[in-house]
C-alpha cells in the first residue's frame, strides 16, 4: 500500500519532483531577458533600471539563499543594458528595513524574493498605492510576477498573467509563447 500511495504523490506531482534551482547566473541572464520583453517597462522606470533584491536576515533560508544567490546574480544583471538603461541590484533586508519605504526611496519596480519569505513580501507589495512592481522568483508561488524553474534539465519560465497586469507588465508575444502562463 505504501508503494501505491509513493507511485500516487510522484504521478500527482511529477513537476515538482523534478523541479530544481535555476542557477544564479542564469537566473541573472533570463531577468534580463524577461524585462527586455515587457513593452511597458519604460512606463514603469525612466532611467535605471533598479531590481530590488529581498532577502530577510531573520529567516534562516532566506539569508543562506542570498549569500549564495546575490552576488553572481546581481553581476551578470548589471553587466547587461536593457532598452538603453542601464541596471542596478539592491538589497533589500526585510529584517531592517521597510519594504514600501525602500522602493519608493531607491525608485524599484522589479523585486527579486529570496527563498522562505515570498508571502511576507507579496504581502507588503499588496499593501503598497503604486503596485506597479515586477516580481521574480526561483519558486513558483501564487502572487509572484515571473519565476524560474529547472524541469527535468530544462531552465522553464512561468508568468503569472494576473500578477504581471497587476504589477504593469505588459510582455511581448513571441516572449509567451517561450514562457508558460499560470
Amino acid at each position: 500500500m505504501r508503494y501505491i500511495w509513493i507511485l500516487l504523490i510522484g504521478v500527482l506531482f511529477r513537476e515538482r519532483l523534478w523541479a530544481a534551482d535555476v542557477p544564479p547566473k542564469f537566473q541573472g541572464v533570463l531577468t534580463a531577458k524577461v524585462l527586455k520583453y515587457d513593452r511597458n517597462l519604460e512606463d514603469r522606470v525612466k532611467q535605471t533600471i533598479v531590481i530590488g533584491f529581498v532577502f530577510s536576515s531573520k529567516n534562516e533560508e532566506s539569508r543562506s539563499h542570498e549569500n549564495n544567490f546575490f552576488e553572481p546574480f546581481s553581476t551578470i544583471l548589471e553587466k547587461q543594458k536593457i532598452k538603453n538603461m542601464e541596471v542596478e541590484v539592491k538589497k533589500i533586508d526585510l529584517a531592517s528595513q521597510d519594504l514600501a519605504k525602500v522602493l519608493e526611496d531607491k525608485k524599484i519596480s522589479n523585486v527579486y524574493i529570496s527563498k522562505g519569505i515570498e508571502e511576507q513580501v507579496l504581502a507588503s507589495l499588496e499593501k503598497l498605492p503604486n503596485k506597479r512592481v515586477l516580481s521574480f522568483a526561483g519558486i513558483r508561488s501564487m502572487g509572484i510576477c515571473v519565476s524560474y524553474e529547472l524541469i527535468q534539465g530544462k531552465p522553464k519560465i512561468f508568468v503569472n498573467m494576473d500578477a504581471s497586469k497587476k504589477a504593469g507588465a505588459e510582455f511581448d508575444a513571441r516572449f509567451l509563447r517561450a514562457a508558460e502562463k499560470i
